[in-house]
């Protein structure tokens, strides 16, 4: 591993939570938001931030705390909670431009609007919420299909609700392809276009992330895919799957989410260990996987390193040793 990148020696953060120790129910599995620091390609990994969120933004009798997936613009980290969304100074973690509205819940991801402000996508009432510049709502478009946004009510603080599930969609991460944003969807296991124009999938499981690589735009799925979508072509037929569970001694055990491309061969990829569920559904994947291999169902939180010319995982490091219980996406310090 190392002669692959030992020329090009990178900082990462990876971002997530903490799990609360003993059993606990859906929306209250987490107890603080955490940010890792991995050093490549040593692997050495501490801890550099951890958030706890303030109470009016939680249930009343608490609720989960963690970071959902981040966006690095310049400076700063773009970080999202359940129920917040902040900046955080990558100088010193200090933080800025804080929002919360009572339609975030079970928040999983923002980045920057394609004509600024923000794009924030609110998982529990299954949209996709656009804020202007001002700090403003100035749109909630359902992800759903037909678009209609199930059970959101306006008039109720969804950040006061630990769990909305089950959901509709379940909207993941935002991406841009051909200049137009689109959103993964967990529930229907493929990618749309907001303005309706295009689909990606369905995948052969739940997808997350969708990031720009080699031509392609590449997403991970929970069972342990890559899968990639060519520029060239929307069509399913299109579609190249890596399978990362065939490793010899590195597979990918773990709930996938989170891939960030260090060069044309190489990418890091975020690996959870796999949590119980309320929603039985959400691992009928890991069933049909693990019952015909009796492989084991999880390895640790991890983040592994992919190589195209390998076809494969080349090895990991393992994060929970740092305080890093689940993971939702990776960032590259200067690029």
């Amino acid at each position: 591993m190392e002669k692959l990148v030992k020329s090009n020696p990178q900082r990462v953060l990876v971002v997530g939570g903490r799990q609360r120790r003993g059993g606990n129910p859906e929306g209250y599995r987490y107890e603080a938001g955490v940010i890792c620091e991995l050093e490549l390609p040593e692997g050495r990994c501490r801890q550099v931030f951890e958030y706890q969120s303030p109470p009016d933004c939680l249930p009343a009798d608490g609720g989960s705390i963690l970071f959902k997936a981040a966006s690095l613009v310049e400076q700063k980290l773009l970080v999202c909670t359940t129920t917040e969304v902040f900046s955080l100074s990558l100088d010193d973690f200090s933080i800025s431009d804080y929002i919360s509205f009572p339609c975030f819940n079970d928040v999983h991801y923002v980045r920057p609007g394609l004509a600024g402000g923000l794009e924030v996508v609110s998982t529990g009432i299954d949209s996709i919420v656009s804020v202007n510049q001002r700090g403003e709502i100035v749109s909630v478009k359902s992800a759903n299909d037909p678009p209609e946004i199930k059970k959101f009510d306006p008039q109720k603080d969804y950040r006061r609700i630990a769990s909305t599930k089950p959901h509709q969609s379940h909207p993941n991460f935002l991406f841009v392809r051909s200049g137009k944003l689109w959103v993964t969807r967990f529930e229907q296991y493929d990618a749309i276009a907001l303005d309706g124009s295009g689909r990606l999938g369905p995948f052969t499981a739940p997808p997350h992330d969708g990031v720009s690589w080699l031509e392609s735009t590449v997403f991970t799925t929970v069972n342990g895919n890559l899968v990639f979508a060519p520029d060239s072509s929307d069509e399913p037929s299109a579609l190249e799957y890596v399978d990362l569970n065939r490793g010899d001694s590195i597979d990918g055990s773990g709930w996938c989410r989170g891939i960030v491309p260090l060069n044309d061969n190489l990418a890091l990829i975020g690996f959870s260990r796999i949590r119980t569920t309320r929603v039985k559904e959400n691992l009928k994947w890991l069933v049909s996987r693990v019952a015909p291999t009796r492989a084991p169902m999880s390895g640790p939180t991890r983040v592994a390193l992919f190589s195209r010319e390998h076809g494969g995982l080349v090895t990991q490091f393992d994060l929970e040793p740092s305080g890093l219980d689940a993971i939702f996406s990776i960032h590259v310090l200067g690029n």
